[in-house]
């Protein structure tokens, strides 16, 4: 998640939700919130972020997964130290409605298309 490029990919490829599973060490976690939410809003597409529970003394991780729609904005959020199954509605007329006035991915397909932005590979 830390690298625009995948979530570009996956959106221009088609892609309309992209899922991390992560491990996040506890503290850290306001990281994947800030990249989740930049990679969902720059890509009108959903993210959902699986965080572990527990691992190594040295590292362990404090769960805190959420889901955060084509906006940025938070659709779902587990709350740290708990193992947790979150529920949320990935509606695709949310993804229309978004993507009718958030236009990156659109204006970014047919920049790839006329030749003026390389394709992802």
């Amino acid at each position: 998640m830390s690298f625009p490029e995948h979530a570009r990919a996956a959106a221009v490829s088609g892609a309309h939700v992209v899922l991390y599973p992560a491990a996040f060490a506890t503290g850290t976690e306001h990281r994947a919130a800030v990249y989740l939410r930049a990679r969902a809003l720059e890509n009108t597409v959903y993210t959902v972020f699986c965080n572990a529970l527990g691992g190594p003394v040295h590292r362990p991780c404090d769960g805190a997964g959420a889901v955060y729609g084509p906006d940025g904005a938070t659709v779902s959020h587990a709350e740290p130290g708990q193992d947790t199954v979150l529920f949320a509605d990935l509606d695709p007329r949310t993804l229309t409605r978004v993507r009718g006035h958030l236009r990156m991915l659109a204006e970014h397909r047919a920049a790839v298309a006329s030749g003026r932005v390389a394709e992802p590979s």
